[in-house]
């Protein structure tokens, strides 16, 4: 899948290694991270499993506001025992190969705010740092939304594109061309005007790596993961216990 205009494009695809043929000089490059640098080892856990647990939710006719007040302290409280792994082996290595020739590589993420003191280790754990030469700091946008430690956390409600617009302007840094590789169309989308009224250049990447395990989520699976909690049993082990004898 490919569409562009005079100032952007939006490409798909599965292959990390793809996105170095689109990097050109004074490119900034912005990765997303669930979903297309990390995912749980387990349904319980993952974004599909944050999405079935919403609906859930809603169904029992909580507003979405009483929904989000009680998902994310229950997140806050997973997230530091949620065992997670690399989409892609070579993402570190690309990563940093990047950061060694100059260009700036950040992290932009839709994780709260809140999320960012779990956040940090577990990349440092998977070996990727999203060095930078800025200081941590407050947005400002509608909703609290932070820069730290080289990943911008916009929280669920700010756009994506619109954060990062801000975090440029904060920080005085206006590239000839923007990189950003998320799993979600709607947030690769959401970058394109934003920075076509700034006058960059922008490739969005559709990243379709983690599509079939989306496609694959087992609700039966990760509810039965979820009583466990907090104890972690793995897919293989919900399956026979969910299997008759």
């Amino acid at each position: 899948m490919e569409n562009s205009n005079r100032l952007g494009k939006i490409i798909e695809t599965d292959c990390f290694d793809e996105i170095r043929s689109h990097i050109t000089e004074n490119t900034a490059i912005f990765f997303d991270l669930d979903n297309t640098l990390v995912e749980p080892v387990q349904h319980f856990g993952s974004v599909q499993w944050g999405e079935h647990f919403e609906k859930r939710l809603l169904e029992t006719g909580k507003s979405l506001k009483e929904v989000e007040a009680f998902l994310q302290p229950y997140w806050n409280g997973l997230l530091p025992d949620l065992s997670m792994r690399l989409l892609d082996q070579t993402a570190p290595n690309i990563i940093r190969e990047l950061q060694q020739k100059g260009h700036l590589v950040l992290g932009l993420t839709a994780r709260d705010p809140m999320d960012a003191i779990y956040t940090h280790p577990l990349l440092d754990q998977i070996g990727i740092r999203f060095e930078s030469e800025y200081a941590d700091q407050k947005i400002s946008m509608s909703f609290p939304a932070i820069f730290e430690r080289g990943v911008l956390f916009t929280g669920i409600h700010n756009s994506k594109g619109e954060s990062l617009v801000a975090l440029l302007k904060q920080i005085n840094h206006f590239p000839q061309k923007v990189l950003f590789v998320d799993d979600k169309l709607n947030h690769v989308q959401s970058l394109e005007g934003p920075l076509a009224e700034l006058n960059i250049d922008y490739i969005g990447v559709r990243y379709s790596k983690a599509d079939k395990r989306v496609q694959e989520f087992d609700a039966q699976i990760a509810d039965l993961q979820m009583q466990h909690f907090p104890k972690f049993i793995s897919d293989e082990e919900a399956r026979e216990m969910l299997s008759p004898a």
